[in-house]
């Protein structure tokens, strides 16, 4: 009885950190693009975003095989990202929290 009692506070306490926790933001408006060695970029969005991510809180990370993320998918989203840039546009993002650079998972732009 008191093995399964200790499992069962290892499971409580192991469960949040074994699922990764996509978390939403949007409209939000990009103020940088920066590329990175390995393919991926650097997104720079308001200071203060997600105090998780960065130390001003507003650095996420695009990058191949972070949270499924797949070298076709990051060109995807840079073309996504340069696009809002230059035009001015918003965009909402869906990224994890949990690890550290804030990997991305998607972008959209906004209208």
């Amino acid at each position: 009885m008191k093995a399964v009692r200790v499992l069962l506070v290892l499971i409580l306490f192991a469960s949040p950190h074994a699922v990764a926790a996509i978390t939403f933001k949007g409209p939000v408006t990009i103020s940088g693009i920066y590329g990175l060695p390995d393919g991926g970029f650097l997104l720079l969005l308001p200071g203060g975003t997600d105090a998780a991510c960065g130390s001003s809180g507003n650095q996420f990370h695009v990058e191949p095989s972070q949270v499924g993320q797949s070298i076709d998918g990051v060109k995807s989203a840079l073309a996504i990202a340069l696009s809002a840039f230059s035009l001015g546009k918003t965009i909402n993002i869906y990224y994890d929290n949990t690890i550290s650079g804030c990997p991305v998972q998607q972008i959209g732009i906004n209208p």
